[in-house]
């Protein structure tokens, strides 16, 4: 359960992550490396690293985001982004469920209904798809 306000993690959880992955990087750049250093401590930028790297492309190839018992153990999650007729991330809609239950797999049937659903928003909101 969550409360309204509960601040999350921008690269511990897939909302974070899709949201990392479509916003300008020098927000993300900022917010990512801030996190790091009060989580784990040191100054290395973690935005940099190889591993986050991949993890924000893989997220862009698959236009979604997915966690298999993240951010808790037995909870699944996808995440998608919605765009703005400017083409920028307007918002992500995430659907989470109990591992078992809930497939987190990105062909999968909550997979497409949630891409389908991120498409209409964007829509709604006057993005266009690019040709």
């Amino acid at each position: 359960n969550l409360r309204v306000g509960t601040v999350m993690s921008l690269f511990n959880t897939i909302t974070g992550r899709v949201f990392a992955a479509y916003l300008p990087e020098k927000m993300v750049r900022s917010m990512l490396d801030d996190e790091h250093r009060r989580v784990v401590g040191g100054n290395s930028p973690a935005f940099d690293a190889p591993e986050v790297q991949q993890l924000l492309a893989d997220i862009r190839a698959a236009g979604m985001g997915r966690g298999v018992s993240m951010p808790q153990p037995g909870v699944n999650t996808l995440c998608a982004p919605v765009f703005g007729a400017d083409g920028q991330l307007a918002l992500v809609m995430t659907m989470i469920g109990p591992q078992g239950v809930f497939s987190a797999e990105l062909d999968s049937a909550p997979a497409a209904l949630l891409r389908e659903h991120a498409l209409a928003v964007s829509r709604r909101l006057g993005w266009r798809q690019p040709a």
